[in-house]
């Protein structure tokens, strides 16, 4: 990643050179201006930030400076600093055409791609440049985007998957009864996501998908289920905030089986260009289609906190969860468990087109007595898979998946293998 973003840089570089002007060794800003100059043609990054921030705290104020601090941010993989420096070149008009550019890499590295286009078509907009009017352009094109088409459009997401696997232990009935039998199936998914507006400032989108298991033998498992939120996204700052309301509708057995209305919160905090913190609320209402499991109807609380990190090759998201379930129940037995899940995600991209993956859960579930019922788990899964991407829209991907848990009752307590690969197509 950082190295495509200095290749991104290499421009505002040279450029950074042409603003670099003998200056009159009057004060104590300008020498420090001076000696950061210095350490950054001596390849001394560190250094040179430490200079032009003298050089700032000093007094000394430009456009030429800000320029400065905002390259050194770079090359020291300071994007939070880097965004600072280049907003504050906008207040400077010789020099505010790069500042709008250099955001817009920022933005674009970041995912903000609205936000980046932006940038981008200011930086056209009042260039008198033709080499980084050119610049701001292909960005626009790369992106798939132009000044003109940008405005007005939607952006969409269309994610398809079709998959065979195997499963040693072909649970899992309704009530979490192991079955103990083993058998092939065929997985479908169908994902789709569309904004309809733009976030501002607060947007009005669509996702929605269709999950779909059917089993060689074992009818009796068949799942189906089918899921739309309504989102309202928004930003504020380095806030990204995401309500929505959720309706969810499924088949098991080939039966109608439940129906679930929710809503949810979603935020992301983007700490800086690496690090984000993450956080989730969920409430679900859960409607029984299916006398047989009328026992489940109730309620359902979530929420998640987490951390994701990038850099270069690797990613990680870790995170914390609790679940609180308030249900029907059986006579004599509980469905509402309290949950608390660790679950660690880790990939790890090989090439541009191979990438692989591990993701370790660890959950614990206790049951509230009920009479003579006492039940607590304990379950562990350990997934492991890549990718091979075929092309931009096409990739294969396989997964094993291994699951144990450890039940009070017995009857609970199961180990289950699941190996599934799959074709899948985005656009």
């Amino acid at each position: 990643m950082t190295l495509t973003l200095s290749r991104c840089f290499f421009y505002q570089v040279c450029v950074c050179f042409l603003l670099f002007i003998s200056i009159a060794q009057a004060d104590n800003g300008d020498i420090a201006f001076s000696n950061g100059v210095k350490a950054y043609k001596e390849a001394n990054y560190s250094r040179a930030l430490h200079y032009f921030t003298q050089a700032e705290k000093a007094g000394y104020q430009s456009g030429q400076l800000f320029h400065n601090l905002g390259v050194v941010s770079i090359k020291l993989d300071q994007l939070n600093r880097a965004w600072e420096s280049f907003t504050k070149t906008l207040d400077y008009p010789a020099i505010a055409p790069l500042g709008h550019y250099n955001l817009g890499l920022i933005a674009a590295n970041r995912g903000d791609i609205e936000i980046a286009n932006k940038h981008f078509e200011q930086a056209i907009n009042i260039s008198q440049d033709p080499a980084l009017t050119e610049l701001a352009r292909k960005r626009l094109s790369a992106q798939g985007k132009n000044s003109a088409a940008f405005v007005g459009s939607k952006q969409w997401k269309i994610l398809a998957r079709v998959g065979r696997g195997h499963d040693d232990n072909v649970n899992f009935t309704p009530d979490e009864v192991s079955s103990g039998i083993d058998d092939g199936y065929t997985e479908l998914l169908f994902y789709g996501s569309a904004m309809f507006t733009k976030n501002q400032p607060v947007g009005i989108g669509v996702d929605a998908y269709v999950y779909d298991v059917n089993y060689d033998d074992i009818d009796s498992n068949n799942y189906l289920q089918n899921s739309v939120l309504l989102k309202f996204p928004l930003q504020y700052g380095r806030w990204k905030i995401q309500p929505g309301l959720m309706s969810q509708w499924s088949k098991y057995g080939g039966k109608d089986y439940q129906k679930i209305k929710g809503l949810e919160l979603k935020s992301r905090y983007i700490k800086n260009d690496t690090t984000h913190y993450l956080f989730k609320y969920s409430y679900e209402d859960i409607n029984s289609l299916n006398s047989q499991y009328d026992f489940l109807e109730g309620s359902r609380h979530k929420l998640r906190l987490g951390n994701e990190h990038r850099q270069h090759a690797y990613r990680t998201n870790i995170y914390y969860e609790l679940e609180v379930n308030e249900r029907n129940d059986k006579t004599g037995e509980s469905f509402s468990p309290r949950r608390h899940t660790l679950n660690g995600l880790f990939t790890y991209a090989l090439s541009h087109d191979f990438s692989m993956n591990g993701n370790v859960k660890y959950r614990l579930s206790d049951y509230p007595d009920v009479g003579d019922f006492e039940r607590d788990d304990k379950r562990l899964q350990v997934s492991w898979g890549g990718q091979f991407r075929i092309n931009k829209y096409t990739a294969l991907k396989g997964l094993h998946t291994w699951t144990k848990n450890d039940s009070s009752d017995s009857n609970r307590d199961y180990d289950r293998h699941r190996l599934a690969f799959s074709l899948q197509f985005s656009y």
